[in-house]
Formats: C-alpha cells, sequence, structure tokens
C-alpha cells in the first residue's frame, strides 16, 4: 500500500513539473525502458542461471559421492 502511494506521489509530482517542461515525460520514459530491460534481463537470465548452476551441484555432488578412492572389499594385500 506504501508503495502505491509513493508511486501516486511521484507520478503527481512528475504530471506537475512536466506543465512546466513538457520535455520530462521523455526523460521518464526512458528511464522507465531502462529499468523494464533490468527487469526483463533478470526474470529470463537470472533465474534460468540459478536453476543451471543448481543442477550442476547436484550433478557434482553425486558425482563425488560415486568415486570412492578405497575399494570396499575385506582384502588387504599388505598384511
Amino acid at each position: 500500500m506504501a508503495l502505491v502511494m509513493v508511486l501516486g506521489i511521484a507520478g503527481g509530482l512528475i504530471g506537475l513539473v512536466a506543465v512546466i517542461l513538457p520535455d520530462i515525460i521523455g526523460l521518464v520514459v526512458v528511464a522507465q525502458m531502462f529499468c523494464a530491460m533490468i527487469v526483463l534481463h533478470y526474470f529470463t537470465w537470472g533465474r534460468w542461471l540459478t536453476r543451471v548452476t543448481a543442477q550442476e551441484t547436484k550433478a557434482t555432488e553425486l558425482a563425488d559421492e560415486e568415486v570412492s578412492p578405497v575399494d570396499d572389499n575385506d582384502e588387504f594385500p599388505f598384511e
């Protein structure tokens, strides 16, 4: 709710400034497009990379557990 109020106040202030300086709306649109590209980049690549690295970590841990440097039989050659 507070975020909606802050955005409303900011929009009102930008509207008041736009009456005096009409070119300010272009600057706001450019800033919004920049933020939208950052958000889109995060949701597409960031989440995908998080899943891929989690899968690679699990695969590495499983591979490390499967490799055993000691043979499990009870025979010792040097007794």
